[in-house]
């Protein structure tokens, strides 16, 4: 049983779809009721409505579900601005959304994936672990907790044959960056800035989870998994 949130469109529906293909049983979830029960009938997924930066909203989501196999936490980007643009309620909200949402996803499923000695979390993040965007402050920092939260865990749970690990999707062809192109005039040149020379699609990142969670990656945990056209510099 497999669960994706932040799936009624872009990366988080084609990864859906993908474990659809693959041959799973898959919920998908948004906070929009109409747009996930769309998705879930195009793709063959059960949708379940839920704003994964609510606490109660997800304990009664769980409460509904039957137990998770298998974990994509994915989330909306925070909103853009430089440090003096971003209120203290809107680093909260970002906390709550893409940080904390990981947290109490991740708390719920693990005693079942423990106790039965098998299980799968990946979570999506951003090339900004690894290069900041001037524009993302709440994005870079978050995303890169995340990171760190993965890398902790993974290492209290590998023993229980539980996977925890990070896909990282680069420039990826969705509305999220559509509204980054928008909004950054410097787009043009970041775009220049990979090598294969064109934006990623949600189904390259959708491939790259598919992996992760199967069994040909039993012996990976921990690590972090960049599909970004060769975008970013460092190896780390």
């Amino acid at each position: 049983m497999a669960l994706v949130t932040g799936a009624s469109q872009g990366i988080g529906e084609a990864v859906a779809k993908q474990l659809v293909d693959d041959g799973y049983t898959v919920y998908i979830a948004s906070r929009n009721t109409q747009h996930i029960t769309q998705t879930a009938d195009e793709i063959g997924a059960l949708p379940v409505t839920c704003d994964v930066s609510d606490a109660s909203a997800l304990e009664k989501m769980f409460s509904e579900l039957p137990p998770i196999d298998i974990l994509i936490c994915n989330a909306g980007g925070p909103p853009s601005g430089l440090l003096q643009d971003i209120s203290d309620e809107q680093w909260q909200q970002a906390f709550e959304l893409t940080f904390m949402s990981s947290v109490r996803m991740m708390r719920t499923v693990l005693p079942h994936m423990q106790q039965q000695q098998w299980g799968r979390i990946v979570c999506l993040t951003s090339t900004s672990i690894k290069q900041p965007i001037d524009s993302l402050v709440t994005s870079n920092t978050l995303r890169a907790a995340v990171t760190n939260l993965v890398k902790t865990v993974s290492k209290q749970v590998a023993k229980d044959n539980v996977t925890v690990n990070v896909a990282i999707p680069g420039m990826i062809k969705t509305e999220r960056q559509k509204e980054l192109m928008d909004a950054d005039p410097n787009f043009a040149k970041r775009l220049e800035g990979i090598p294969m020379g064109h934006l990623g699609e949600p189904e390259d990142v959708a491939h790259l989870v598919s992996f992760l969670v199967s069994k040909k990656a039993r012996y990976i945990t921990g690590s972090q998994f960049t599909a970004d056209g060769g975008y970013t510099h460092t190896i780390f």
